[in-house]
C-alpha cells in the first residue's frame, strides 16, 4: 500500500502545520484509503464551509462587498489544489463536496448569494476537477435544517451540563468579537441548545443516510478545529475518526 503511506504520511506533515495540537489522523484513515485502493472506489470527501451571521459585519465593513481573505485565497488556489494533486498523482480519484452550511440561528439577512459567488469566483480552472460546490439546504437538503427533537426536550440528559456552559461561554465570545449581537445569557442558552441539537441530528444523518455519498465512507476535511465536531460524537461516539485536518481554519475570519 506505498500509495495509501504516501498519501496518509503527507496528510499527517499537512496536520502538524495546520496549528501544534492539531487532532491527530486517525488509523481509520488509513484502512479507508486501502479499501478505496483495492476496491477502486474514489475518496469520497466533505468539507463544510460555514456562511454565519459574522458575514453581515464583514460585507459592512468590506464596503458593501466581500473581498477574499489571504486564507480564503489560500484554501480555494494553494491548499485544495495541492490536496487533489497529492491524491492523483498516487492514483486515488476524488469525490469531493464543499457545502456551504448556513448558521443554525440567525440567519436572516446574511449575504449569501454574494458571499457564494465571491469564493466560487477565486477558484477556477483545473483545480476544481473532482470537486463540487453545493448549497447545504437548497442542493442537498431540500430544506432548512431541524433540531433532534429528543435533544431539545431533555437537553442535560444527552449533555453534561460543563459542556454547556463551555458552549455558552464560547458563543459569548464570539458574539462579542465577531458579530453584531446584543443577547442575553439566556438568549444566548437558548441558542447552545438549538444548535446543539440541530449539530446532533445532522451527525446521525452524515453517519447513518448520508444524503452525498450513501452507505459509502467517507472523510471529513474541516475548516473549523476539529472541537467543532464535538456535539457530533454526542449520537456517533467515534465520528470524529473521519476527520482530516489539513485545511486552514476558520479562513471567513476577517482577520485571516
Amino acid at each position: 500500500m506505498r500509495q495509501v503511506e504516501s498519501v496518509v504520511s503527507e496528510l499527517r506533515k499537512r496536520a502538524k502545520l495546520v496549528k501544534p495540537n492539531n487532532l491527530k489522523i486517525n488509523e481509520w484513515v488509513d484502512r479507508y484509503l486501502e479499501d478505496c485502493t483495492l476496491n477502486g472506489k474514489p475518496v469520497n470527501i466533505l468539507t463544510q464551509w460555514c456562511v454565519s451571521s459574522m458575514l453581515k459585519r464583514r460585507f459592512k465593513k468590506q464596503g458593501g462587498q466581500f473581498v477574499p481573505t489571504k486564507k480564503e485565497l489560500r484554501v480555494l488556489q494553494e491548499e485544495i489544489p495541492a490536496l487533489l494533486s497529492l491524491f492523483s498523482r498516487n492514483g486515488f480519484r476524488v469525490n469531493w463536496w464543499i457545502t456551504f452550511n448556513t448558521t443554525f440561528i440567525d440567519a436572516e439577512g446574511i449575504p449569501q448569494t454574494a458571499y457564494k459567488e465571491m469564493l466560487l469566483g477565486c477558484f477556477k480552472g483545473d483545480s476544481r476537477v473532482g470537486v463540487v460546490f453545493a448549497d447545504w439546504e437548497d442542493d442537498v437538503l431540500g430544506k432548512k435544517p431541524e433540531p433532534d427533537q429528543a435533544v431539545l426536550d431533555n437537553f442535560l440528559g444527552h449533555v453534561s451540563e460543563g459542556y454547556f456552559k463551555l458552549r455558552v461561554e464560547q458563543l459569548s465570545t464570539w458574539a462579542q468579537k465577531e458579530s453584531d449581537w446584543q443577547k442575553t445569557t439566556d438568549e444566548l442558552e437558548k441558542d447552545v441548545r438549538y444548535t446543539t441539537a440541530c449539530e446532533v441530528a445532522e451527525a446521525k444523518l452524515l453517519t447513518f443516510r448520508n444524503p452525498l455519498f450513501g452507505k459509502e465512507d467517507w472523510l471529513l476535511i474541516p475548516l473549523d478545529d476539529a472541537e467543532a465536531y464535538d456535539s457530533f460524537t454526542i449520537p456517533v461516539n467515534d465520528f470524529k475518526r473521519r476527520i482530516v485536518p489539513v485545511l486552514s481554519l476558520c479562513p471567513w475570519r476577517m482577520n485571516s
